[in-house]
């Protein structure tokens, strides 16, 4: 599937759970996305999961700490 191969994807609250759904459709859709939330660790750790499950996602998920 790629429907989102291409745009880039900003997710708001991407440590929680809604966040964390909308960004794994959207990489798995074919996006480039940014994850945003207030605790960097918390977005670290997602951004290695999400890099684990997947390693073509690598290059494609970032987060940035924003409050």
């Amino acid at each position: 599937m790629s429907r989102l191969k291409g745009l880039l994807t900003i997710i708001t609250g991407g440590a929680g759970e809604i966040g964390k759904t909308l960004a794994r459709k959207a990489l798995e859709e074919g996006a480039c996305v940014v994850i945003t939330g207030r605790d960097p660790g918390k977005l670290q750790a997602f951004q290695n999961e999400l890099i684990a499950l997947n390693d073509a996602f690598t290059g494609r998920i970032n987060y940035v700490v924003m409050d």
